[in-house]
């Protein structure tokens, strides 16, 4: 008995995952901004890389996110199928950009104004945090006031001095969110796209109808 069960696991050709699978990668779910819109917002930010000398403004793209987490490289596509699972139920929806916003002292971004729809798409989300850690001791993070990155990281100087200008200037525009990306790095290294996910419902089904993961 013991020598048929040895052959029978032998012939599933069975391979662990290589030591570069284990490796932890840090993830970043976002909404995709169309490209007109992405260039507008690309030269803010490197008007102000320049007018106050901070490179992380021309460092981040401009996306708005959703969720960021940690998670072995390994157990990537097995979460990635998860998602697709939950993103295609949510129908494309209009994201409207009304003015600036800050965090006191370091970040300064573009607000975001009617956050439902969001909310609800990360609602959704949710039901897949267990398949979100590397660890137990490192949760995934899922965004409660959705904005667009400008600058972060600022000195005390940089943010003042920004601040007085941008708190009262104009900027609105509207947006279709109809495409999210998941990005991923191996820490301190950039981004690279693991997915891309579209919105494909033409109704987004309500919350109990999509809890489809126990």
């Amino acid at each position: 008995m013991l020598l048929n069960l040895v052959f029978k696991i032998d012939d599933m050709n069975f391979t662990q995952p290589t030591p570069e699978k284990w490796q932890i990668q840090e993830y970043l779910l976002v909404i995709k901004i169309p490209e007109g819109l992405s260039n507008k917002l690309i030269q803010i930010k490197q008007s102000f890389a320049t007018k106050f000398l901070n490179e992380s403004a021309i460092k981040i793209r401009p996306q708005i996110l959703i969720l960021s987490f940690s998670l072995a490289e390994s157990n990537e596509t097995n979460l990635i199928h998860r998602m697709r699972t939950v993103i295609k139920m949510h129908a494309p929806f209009s994201i409207e950009l009304n003015g600036y916003g800050s965090f006191p002292t370091h970040t300064i971004y573009v607000n975001v104004v009617a956050k439902q729809k969001i909310l609800q798409l990360v609602k959704t989300l949710r039901q897949l945090q267990k398949w979100m850690k590397a660890d137990k001791n490192k949760q995934p993070y899922f965004i409660v006031a959705p904005y667009i990155t400008i600058a972060c990281k600022l000195l005390s100087w940089q943010y003042e001095k920004a601040w007085n200008e941008l708190r009262y200037a104009n900027f609105s525009a509207m947006l279709m969110a109809e495409q999210l990306v998941l990005l991923k790095r191996k820490p301190g290294m950039h981004y690279t796209i693991a997915a891309n996910f579209c919105l494909k419902a033409k109704h987004t089904l309500g919350y109990s109808q999509t809890n489809l993961f126990y």
